[in-house]
């Protein structure tokens, strides 16, 4: 069930005082109860613009910390952001703060969208939330709160979109995934035990593409990029070492890891290889294809960070591939501890195979900031790829 949180206050000031006073992090805690930490800032190295990651921790007695990332931005009317990670047993959390100039100062307008995994807990959780939220706007409303200078708001120098084939794009993921398929049923065919990295690695794809056949995303057409790109590097990696010859050292170790057996828990290096293969996916493959479908196709037009909120949406695949995987597992290849975890919400399972093994949340995100680093190193207006910069 989603919980809808809804508060307005008069303030007297102007908008573009108030879009400080509600979006910039020092601004933030002069009047909120909660703390608010500036963690990077987004597009245009600013904390008020699309990307940008702040950390909010909640005051006692239910003490939270939520990682934010800002969604949209448009100065000083519409500031969106919504919760990446925190408490597992948050599904969702978004929020969204309205500003409109009025005869006296300013009306801010605030809405939080919430879903909670544990039935019961978003009415806890929302009969608090109203609480601090309107205390903290009722100080943010007095009088005696110096209002800061406004903002600035330059324009960007970037041009408009280009109309985007949505179409075109999808056929291509489609028929990557086609191709990933194909090579998990070659594997499997052969008992080859790559093949369960194989299979994650093509459900991974299917469900990108079903992120953006549900309109989940801001920006589809990046993303639909991004699976080809990623494809020619998992591809590259695997035939080659399927051939005996020497490739990227991550991915090495993640075949090897791959081609392992143990009869008396099976199901043992299969998670062991499926982990080091995201490994490898994650430190070798994520930052240049990000970089390179970023410097191809979006540089004028936009900034990189632009597309760190998708990026964030995207990590949902990773936790419905694997369970989708386990479905796909013979009954004796799974343990006792593993069908017990199937009964657990996924967001708890998710958090607690994160933790115990491989922090995939932790390490995209470092991938994203690689990425943006080899952004940074390419010359202007050069149709360098990741690979030809890091040379």
């Amino acid at each position: 069930m989603v919980r809808v949180l809804e508060l307005a206050r008069d303030l007297p000031c102007t908008a573009e005082q108030a879009w400080r006073l509600m979006t910039d992090p020092d601004e933030m805690n002069r009047w909120s109860s909660a703390k608010i930490v500036g963690n990077d800032p987004g597009v245009d190295d600013r904390f008020d613009r699309a990307g940008a990651l702040r950390t909010v921790i909640t005051p006692a007695p239910i003490r939270s910390v939520l990682r934010e990332v800002v969604v949209a931005a448009e100065q000083p009317e519409v500031f969106a952001y919504r919760v990446y990670a925190g408490p597992a047993t948050v599904r969702h959390h978004n929020g969204r703060i309205e500003i409109a100039e009025t005869a006296t100062g300013s009306t801010v307008r605030w809405t939080v969208e919430m879903a909670f995994v544990v039935p019961g807990l978003g009415a806890l959780v929302e009969r608090g939330l109203r609480r601090e939220l309107g205390a903290s706007l009722q100080k943010l409303a007095d009088e005696s709160l110096t209002p800061p200078v406004a903002a600035s708001n330059p324009v960007a120098d970037r041009r408009s979109r280009d109309v985007v084939d949505l179409q075109s794009l999808r056929a291509t993921a489609i028929s990557t995934l086609a191709e990933q398929q194909s090579v998990a049923a070659e594997l499997r065919d052969d008992e080859d035990p790559k093949q369960w990295f194989a299979r994650v690695y093509a459900i991974v794809t299917e469900e990108m593409i079903g992120l953006v056949d549900r309109g989940d995303l801001q920006y589809p057409d990046w993303a639909l990029r991004l699976i080809p790109d990623f494809h020619v590097h998992y591809l590259r990696n695997l035939q080659g070492y399927m051939r005996g010859e020497e490739v990227e050292e991550p991915w090495q170790a993640a075949w090897s890891r791959c081609e392992q057996t143990d009869p008396r828990h099976p199901i043992m290096p299969i998670i062991s290889g499926m982990l080091a293969g995201v490994r490898a996916h994650i430190e070798c493959d994520l930052p240049r294809s990000l970089a390179d479908v970023y410097l191809e196709h979006y540089r004028i037009t936009h900034h990189y960070k632009d597309f760190r909120s998708d990026y964030l949406a995207m990590a949902i695949v990773f936790g419905i591939a694997s369970d989708r995987l386990l479905e796909q597992m013979p009954q004796e290849y799974k343990p006792l501890w593993v069908r017990a975890s199937v009964r657990l919400p996924a967001e708890i399972r998710s958090a607690l195979l994160n933790k115990r093994t491989f922090d995939i949340p932790r390490h995209r995100l470092a991938a994203f900031s690689r990425g943006y680093d080899i952004v940074l190193q390419a010359p202007e207006n050069t149709g360098e790829t990741a690979d030809s910069i890091r040379e």
